[in-house]
């Protein structure tokens, strides 16, 4: 498809860049998230209590630098 505009006439490449152009002109701003990822170790406590890990074992595994 782009290659039969690029072979065509310039009116046809200038529709196409008008087509396009609202996109570009709004994709100059910065994305931004909405929501900053979790940090190191956010969910580590939940993940080890579903791997069965109980409060003891978790702090054992804390103690010895394992998590």
């Amino acid at each position: 498809m782009f290659g039969a505009l690029l072979r065509g006439s310039r009116r046809a490449l200038v529709a196409l860049a008008l087509a396009v152009s609202p996109a570009i002109a709004q994709s100059g701003n910065p994305a931004e998230n909405a929501i900053s990822p979790p940090g190191p170790g956010k969910h580590t406590p939940e993940i080890l209590a579903e791997l069965g890990y109980d409060k003891a074992a978790q702090e054992q595994l804390r103690a010895d630098k394992v998590v």
